[in-house]
């Protein structure tokens, strides 16, 4: 947790990265903690998404064909370094660089952005979600 914690830091720089993320909504309605930990969480994520420089969408449970569920996964985009990706599964995760299976990668993440939520509708969606959870 605490490396986790860490890592939210680069968030905050003065020159901070882009970023797009795609949550599933199976995340917000999976208990992982308390009511109190899960709204902090959830209130984080609500925090995070106002920023200028970072995208949040939801991709709802009742979209069919969710191209994302072999796990996490995340697409580095380096302004002067070859396009990166990582996957997380079960106890291992790995880099991918070869760029055949970066291209899939970033195909993928493509279309899990563009079955999910617009940037707008999944801000509106989570504030109903911290309402209907937590009665905020």
């Amino acid at each position: 947790m605490a490396a986790r914690t860490e890592r939210q830091k680069i968030l905050d720089r003065e020159s901070p990265p882009a970023c797009w993320f795609v949550i599933g909504e199976a995340a917000f309605r999976s208990a992982f903690g308390d009511d109190a930990v899960m709204g902090a969480q959830v209130a984080r994520v609500a925090e995070l998404a106002a920023r200028h420089h970072i995208t949040v969408q939801v991709y709802p449970l009742a979209t069919p064909d969710c191209p994302g569920v072999d796990g996490p996964v995340t697409v580095f985009d380096f302004r002067e370094q070859a396009t990166t990706g990582y996957a997380e599964g079960y106890e291992a995760g790995r880099v991918i660089e070869a760029p055949a299976k970066v291209d899939r990668l970033v195909a993928m993440f493509d279309h899990l952005r563009a079955g999910a939520l617009s940037p707008r509708d999944s801000a509106a969606w989570i504030r109903a979600f911290q309402e209907e959870q937590w009665k905020n």
